[in-house]
C-alpha cells in the first residue's frame, strides 16, 4: 500500500512526464551533451576547459549574445512568418472542410446501407483526420466486399 506522500510524489512525476516540451529538452540536453564531449573530451562539469567562474560567465554570455541575435532574427522575419500562418491557417481550414465533407458522404452512404455501421461511425469528428481515413477504409471495404458479392449473384443468375 502506497502513503498519501508517495501517491503524490507519483502524481507529481507523471505530470513532469506528461509535459509537452520535456522530451525535445532532453534529447537537446543530450545532443549538447554529446556535442561538448567530441569537442572537448568530458561533459562540461568534468573537461575543465572552464577554469573559473569568470570564464564560465563570459562563456554565458557570449551564449546569451547569440540567443539575442536569434531573437533580433525572428522579429525581423515575423511578418513573414505571420504570413505562412496565415497561408496554412487558410489551407488547414479548406482541407477540413474537404475531410468533413467526405465524412458526411460516408456516414450517408452507410445510414442507407448499413445503419449498424452508421452508428458505430457517427461520432468521429474531423478533428481526428486519423478516424475519417479509418472511415473510408471500412466504407471501401464494406462497398468492395458488396460488389463482390452482387457479382457473384449476377453470375449465378445468369449461370442459371
Amino acid at each position: 500500500m502506497i502513503t498519501q506522500t508517495e501517491e503524490e510524489a507519483l502524481i507529481t512525476q507523471a505530470k513532469v512526464n506528461a509535459m509537452a516540451y520535456r522530451q525535445p529538452i532532453i534529447d537537446r540536453l543530450d545532443r549538447q551533451t554529446e556535442k561538448g564531449i567530441r569537442k572537448y573530451g568530458d561533459t562540461i562539469d568534468k573537461a575543465g576547459h572552464l577554469k573559473n567562474g569568470t570564464e564560465r560567465l563570459e562563456y554565458l554570455a557570449e551564449e546569451l549574445i547569440d540567443a539575442l541575435v536569434y531573437i533580433e532574427d525572428i522579429k525581423a522575419n515575423g511578418a513573414g512568418m505571420e504570413q505562412l500562418i496565415q497561408e496554412l491557417s487558410s489551407e488547414w481550414a479548406a482541407y477540413k472542410e474537404a475531410l468533413e465533407t467526405i465524412r458526411k458522404i460516408l456516414l450517408d452512404t452507410l445510414h442507407m446501407n448499413n445503419p449498424v455501421a452508421m452508428v458505430r461511425w457517427s461520432t468521429i469528428t474531423v478533428a481526428d483526420p486519423m478516424k475519417v481515413v479509418e472511415l473510408t477504409r471500412y466504407v471501401t471495404d464494406w462497398y468492395e466486399k458488396d460488389r463482390d458479392r452482387l457479382a457473384e449473384l449476377l453470375m449465378e443468375k445468369n449461370e442459371a
